[in-house]
């Protein structure tokens, strides 16, 4: 049995199955820390990984996010020992909390991704 776990039916779970999943790639809930480098001389924002999966991620941060949809990122995501440094593109970018304005922000992968999901899926 890996160490992963998807998604759960909890409170969080029953209310995303009342919107229709349109993503093609299953998502994990794999858990660890991600820093969002912000391309070309933009700042790193750290974050914690909420999902992963071949093609992107979701990660939460403690602030705003300095950038924009659409903007290019490199990152850094440490998962179990694992660490992965794949690059991608800002896709979505959400206020989840106003008073602390902390952020959920949606990066697709710019490069393949399953050579690296093979890894996580045997661990």
């Amino acid at each position: 049995m890996s160490w992963f776990s998807t998604k759960s039916e909890s409170a969080s779970g029953a209310q995303l199955a009342s919107h229709t999943e349109r993503r093609s790639h299953q998502r994990f809930e794999w858990k660890g820390t991600a820093a969002v480098r912000i391309l070309p001389n933009g700042p790193d924002v750290l974050g914690v990984l909420v999902d992963i999966s071949e093609r992107g991620c979701g990660i939460e941060l403690g602030i705003a996010l300095p950038a924009a949809v659409g903007d290019k990122v490199n990152l850094d995501l440490h998962i179990n020992g694992l660490s992965l440094t794949p690059a991608g593109i800002i896709r979505n970018i959400r206020q989840i909390r106003s008073v602390e304005k902390e952020t959920h922000v949606g990066i697709e992968f710019t490069k393949e991704f399953e050579r690296f999901a093979g890894l996580l899926t045997q661990r």
